[in-house]
């Protein structure tokens, strides 16, 4: 059995939820993992995550957990501006 993904599918995937699964029940697991397409995107575009110049970090937010997504928690209350915040 194959399970195709896109990117790598433990960012923001279920791939995590979905070895878990398996592994419980004996199924063999294998992850040949990709690359997340916010990465891959940068790249082509030559636009880099980090600059040595510009930015020591990169930050990946999910927009919705799922308990968020099943109605038994409220929504994420991210503080966008001060995940932007500039740095020095």
């Amino acid at each position: 059995v194959v399970r195709l993904k896109a990117g790598d599918p433990t960012v923001f995937g279920r791939g995590g939820e979905e070895l878990d699964y398996l592994e419980r029940r004996g199924v063999p697991v294998s992850i040949v993992p990709g690359i997340t397409a916010a990465s891959g995107i940068s790249a082509s575009l030559g636009i880099p995550l980090t600059h040595r110049d510009y930015a020591d970090s990169v930050q990946f937010v999910t927009g919705h957990s799922k308990k968020e997504a099943d109605g038994t928690k409220p929504p994420l209350q991210l503080d966008f501006e001060k995940l932007a915040a500039v740095r020095h």
